[in-house]
């Protein structure tokens, strides 16, 4: 993963396993008012929310998403954004890991006190339009029993 896709796209402060002279510099997050604990996902649970990273390397990836941006990775992210299933009863398209919409991409996510999500709206086969609409990263995690226990 380092040489495939975070070396190519300058993602120079995204990791699984974050380094011991970079602990120091994670946020912290929260569930509801409470302080959340860091924790790292192990092995292949790692892929489901284990990757950690930054804005400016959230931006880095998102530019290629949205074609905005020439990579190495252009065949992988046609492959993520290429319908590979429907929600049959709302007709949903999805990708692998984003919402397919009529003219944008979209995927949330969250973990132990953080949430992400992303608009994007991809340029067309001649370079025209191409636009980030939205980056939301928050450092809390709200849920329903939390609103009500927190």
């Amino acid at each position: 993963m380092q040489d495939k896709i975070l070396n190519p796209l300058n993602m120079d402060n995204t990791y699984f396993s974050v380094p011991q002279d970079k602990i120091d510099t994670l946020s912290e997050g929260y569930i509801g008012n409470l302080p959340s604990i860091h924790w790292f996902l192990q092995d292949f649970y790692q892929l489901a929310g284990g990757l950690i990273s930054c804005a400016k390397d959230m931006m880095n990836f998102l530019q290629v998403f949205a074609h905005l941006k020439e990579s190495p990775l252009t065949e992988g992210i046609a492959l993520v954004q290429k319908q590979h299933f429907q929600d049959i009863n709302s007709g949903e398209s999805i990708g692998l890991g984003v919402g397919i919409y009529e003219d944008y991409y979209m995927h949330t996510g969250g973990t132990n006190g953080f949430s992400s999500t992303f608009i994007v709206k991809p340029a067309d086969d001649k370079g025209n339009g191409g636009e980030i609409s939205l980056v939301l990263l928050t450092l809390l995690l709200t849920s329903r029993i939390c609103q009500q226990n927190c």
